[in-house]
C-alpha cells in the first residue's frame, strides 16, 4: 500500500529562490516495514513536516522503518536535528531506523554531523530484501571522523 503526502510551508523570504516543498510517499510491507520516501529540501521550512511524517509512521506496526533519501536536494543543520529526533522516537518505539539511497552531497553533511555514526544506514542495494523480511543488512562504514585523532582526549588528559 503505498499513500503519497505533499507538504508545503511558506519560504523565511522571498528572496530565497528554493522550493520548500517536501513529498512524502509512504510503503507498508507486509507489517515488518515501512518505507518513507522523501523528495525535496530538509530546511528549517519542512523539518517539522519531515518529522511528524515519519513519527506518524512509527505509530504503525512495523520492525524497520527505511527513510529513502534518494530524492532529498538539500538537507541543512535542522534537518540532521530532525533525523536525531526520528531516531529517538524510533527506538522508544522498538522499532529500527535505517536510512538508504543518500546522495553524495546529503551523505557528508550527515557524515561531518556525526549522524551516520548514530543512525545505521543500510546499502540500496539490499533495501530490496528489507521490504521482504522486515531486516535490514546494515553496515555502520567508518566516517571522516573516525579516521581522523581525536584530540580532545588528548585535551582532557593534559
Amino acid at each position: 500500500m503505498q499513500q503519497t503526502l505533499d507538504s508545503s510551508h511558506p519560504t523565511p523570504g522571498s528572496s530565497l529562490n528554493r522550493s520548500s516543498d517536501l513529498t512524502f510517499m509512504i510503503d507498508h510491507h507486509h507489517r515488518r516495514s515501512i518505507c518513507l520516501t522523501v523528495t525535496g529540501e530538509i530546511d528549517i521550512a519542512t523539518v517539522d513536516s519531515l518529522t511528524d511524517v515519519a513519527i506518524g509512521a512509527l505509530r504503525r506496526p512495523a520492525r524497520v522503518l527505511l527513510l529513502d533519501l534518494s530524492g532529498v536536494s538539500f538537507c541543512g543543520a535542522a534537518g540532521v536535528s530532525s533525523l536525531l529526533k526520528i531516531h529517538r522516537a524510533a527506538r522508544q518505539a522498538r522499532i529500527n531506523l535505517v536510512l538508504t539511497c543518500i546522495p553524495p552531497h546529503v551523505r557528508r553533511i550527515l557524515d561531518i554531523a556525526g549522524t551516520t555514526a548514530v543512525i545505521p544506514i543500510a546499502d540500496p542495494r539490499e533495501t530490496r530484501h528489507t521490504h521482504d523480511s522486515g531486516t535490514a543488512t546494515v553496515r555502520q562504514q567508518r566516517t571522516p571522523a573516525d579516521t581522523q585523532p581525536n584530540y580532545s582526549r588528548r585535551l582532557q588528559a593534559v
